[in-house]
């Protein structure tokens, strides 16, 4: 996992993000307002995570919905995951 601890300190210094973007590829981004943290579908500790508004995108359904199990362990306030064509899950509507 890349990107987590410029999240993690956010939280820390009272400053969390609007959103967090989780994705499978790429690089972090350590935008403070919508950082994108990268994973791998291995990855399963999000404690950095929790009370934030999380939208994760991956191209394979598999890994999307293994890293989203993870996710909820960690209450985030909102997860929106998606994964090809379209909206997978959303905590909103599918909790």
């Amino acid at each position: 996992m890349k990107g987590h601890d410029f999240v993690n300190n956010l939280q820390l210094a009272g400053k969390p993000p609007k959103a967090v973007f989780i994705d499978f590829f790429g690089k972090p981004d350590d935008d403070p307002e919508y950082p994108v943290v990268v994973v791998d579908a291995k990855d399963r500790d999000f404690r950095w995570a929790r009370g934030l508004q999380v939208h994760l995108t991956g191209g394979d359904p598999d890994h999307v919905h293994l890293i989203l199990q993870a996710l909820k362990i960690y209450a985030p306030s909102r997860v929106i995951a998606n994964y090809g064509p379209g909206l997978y899950w959303d905590s909103e509507v599918d909790a």
